[in-house]
């Protein structure tokens, strides 16, 4: 499954996947497609933030 079309399912169900990140239930960090994807859910505006970062080496 593609990182883009595995993200859709997040965002549907943000609090579903990942595990809070120091504590912080809004912060979240799962493996997405793969990679390791931090993001932030914020309820008041119903928008989810993320960060995808690359390794090429």
């Amino acid at each position: 499954m593609t990182f883009r079309r595995r993200m859709g399912q997040v965002a549907r169900n943000p609090y579903g996947f990942g595990n809070p990140v120091d504590g912080i239930e809004d912060r979240r960090q799962a493996v997405v497609a793969g990679t390791i994807t931090l993001y932030w859910i914020s309820r008041s505006v119903l928008t989810i933030s993320v960060v995808k970062v690359v390794h090429t080496g």
